[in-house]
């Protein structure tokens, strides 16, 4: 990470778990070395003008903040924090000390991140912490966490507990007494509440157990069982030439959405959620004439929507939770999800309305529940 001020600035480099370890100019020529134990910040050791490098010493609290300053000579400085990073300074050789002041001072405050002199503002990896507000300046990169309602709050410094919780790359809170270990981890995620009793007769989506799961079965059962049949139905009705047929040169045929949904669902699911390469040429989709053969637009859209149904099954919530880049757009996996289901929906109704104004036949795709008759 680099950090620039005019014509000065300072490189950081990082470790495991987002500990900076070492401080250079803007040329790489050693300032400050941080020294760890036990997951703990210990001291510095800089870089004087002298021949000697010059250690200070740490003491940190269970969260990593950085409590006890003492430099060479004496020198020492002492400071609590507010629970979400406000300083209260104790004492400071400057002032209370005849000793002098520290030979450099120390920019790590709360937490052990770094606080920047000019804006006052905490940093982590990925974002700014603002300890007089006690939030974050810019929105959560991962999206929320279904399973963890407080985690919707984007802005929220560790869902709003900052007693036992860190967040040292402005991406997730951790475990602090985790975290001073070596082994950072996420808090543990609530169990999973179980069906009341009068409900077990009967599914009901509200009371899902597994939002993610809910979110990718419906996902696929619009794409598999109910749109794809009906695309496909339609395809069948129409001739070679009415499947590539256009009312105007501003509209598409139902062949060009066809090879477009194709586009979509591969680009969206199978590759922007599943990882997969993405091979797409959207504009390839609206300028072909046709006719292609009836067999390969259904062949490749029907292994197109298995393919992303395969994909669906294997996201959980943390996966649908992260940020994507899909075709220019940054977008979470369920944001990602919701826009595969409804743009099929959309074309497959496109489709459809091409196939009964060519035919003038009902298709028969809307089934009401029975109804038993009324008594009289």
């Amino acid at each position: 990470m680099r950090k620039s001020s005019g014509g000065a600035g300072t490189l950081y480099w990082f470790g495991k778990g987002g500990k900076v370890l070492e401080e250079t100019d803007l040329s790489g020529n050693f300032q400050h070395d941080y020294v760890y134990a036990l997951g703990k910040l210990l001291g510095r050791q800089d870089a004087p003008p002298s021949s000697s490098p010059v250690y200070t010493e740490f003491l940190t609290d269970p969260l990593g903040s950085i409590r006890y300053v003492e430099g060479p000579n004496g020198t020492e400085a002492e400071s609590d924090y507010y629970p979400f990073g406000g300083e209260r300074v104790i004492s400071n050789s400057s002032v209370d000390e005849p000793c002098g002041t520290l030979t450099t001072p120390n920019h790590y405050k709360f937490t052990g991140l770094e606080r920047d002199t000019e804006t006052g503002l905490d940093h982590t990896l990925f974002r700014q912490l603002s300890s007089n507000y006690g939030r974050w300046l810019s929105p959560d990169p991962r999206g929320g966490d279904p399973t963890n309602p407080q985690s919707f709050n984007r802005y929220a410094y560790v869902m709003n507990n900052p007693v036992t919780l860190t967040d040292r790359r402005g991406l997730d809170p951790e475990d602090a007494a985790a975290y001073l270990r070596g082994r950072p981890r996420r808090p543990e995620r609530p169990p999973a509440a179980r069906r009341p009793p009068h409900q077990a007769a009967g599914r009901n989506p509200v009371a899902e157990t597994d939002f993610s799961r809910t979110l990718t079965k419906e996902a696929e059962r619009i794409l598999r069982r109910v749109y794809l049949p009906r695309i496909l139905k339609c395809l069948q009705q129409l001739s070679p030439e009415q499947i590539w047929w256009r009312p105007n040169p501003a509209s598409n045929s139902a062949g060009n959405l066809v090879l477009h949904l194709t586009g979509n669902v591969r680009q969206w699911i199978v590759a922007g959620l599943g990882g997969a390469p993405d091979m797409r040429r959207r504009h390839q989709e609206f300028a072909e004439r046709g006719p292609l053969p009836r067999r390969a637009l259904v062949h490749n859209l029907r292994r197109t929507v298995e393919d992303a149904c395969r994909t669906l099954r294997l996201l959980d919530a943390q996966r649908l939770g992260r940020t994507y880049s899909i075709q220019g757009y940054r977008v979470t996996g369920f944001e990602a999800c919701f826009h595969v289901a409804e743009h099929f929906s959309h074309h497959a109704g496109q489709i459809i309305l091409i196939t009964k104004l060519l035919t003038g036949r009902k298709l028969g795709f809307t089934r009401l529940p029975a109804t038993a008759p009324k008594k009289a």
